[in-house]
């Protein structure tokens, strides 16, 4: 049975305009699910691929997106970069922080923007690992969370299946296709008329 955080990677990566709601939303359960499956751990990949009945390259690729879109956004709280909730032992941040830079580290991906990711993933780790440190953390997190509104979550729908999915994808592609015809029409009528 596939995890909420990966039902949710499943879905912006197939509805990218939902990425920007979801990356508002608190965190979904699961989210280690997609930290393995971005960091290619092949075990996973079968059981969720067999379970979802998607590829696992597909698996892959929208775990992914989901912790680039969804856990390292612009501003994102050190708790959310490394996907773990602010009550979270040490033990499991460290298990998280393990596995993105299982993905992220520059000698595996290359130098670019993964290097910068893991940059931010290891800072966000070094703040939160040791108490004194965590707890001045915490501290300036609840002094902001005080200072700024309280957001409002929009609620994403947490499961899509494949047919509904594929659906939509071939609407859109007929919507294309269709508006190619009309341009294709009007170029072919204007150069026919004198």
């Amino acid at each position: 049975m596939p995890s909420d955080a990966l039902r949710v990677a499943l879905h912006i990566y197939a509805e990218p305009n939902a990425a920007r709601g979801a990356a508002q939303a608190p965190l979904p359960e699961g989210v280690l699910d997609a930290l393995k499956l971005a960091a290619g751990s092949a075990e996973l990949q079968q059981a969720c691929s067999r379970d979802c009945g998607v590829p696992p390259e597909r698996l892959t690729a929208a775990a992914r997106f989901f912790v680039e879109q969804v856990m390292l956004t612009q501003g994102a709280d050190h708790y959310r970069v490394l996907g773990v909730d602010p009550q979270a032992s040490t033990a499991t941040i460290r298990d998280h922080h393990r596995w993105l830079i299982r993905w992220l580290h520059p000698d595996r991906e290359g130098a670019g923007w993964h290097a910068v990711l893991a940059g931010r993933v290891n800072h966000a780790y070094a703040e939160l690992r040791h108490a004194g440190r965590r707890a001045a953390y915490d501290e300036a997190r609840q002094a902001q969370l005080a200072a700024s509104p309280v957001p409002v979550y929009p609620q994403l729908p947490v499961r899509r299946d494949a047919a509904s999915a594929l659906r939509a994808r071939r609407g859109r592609r007929a919507k294309k296709l269709m508006w190619l015809a009309a341009l294709a029409t009007a170029v072919f009528l204007a150069v026919k008329l004198p």
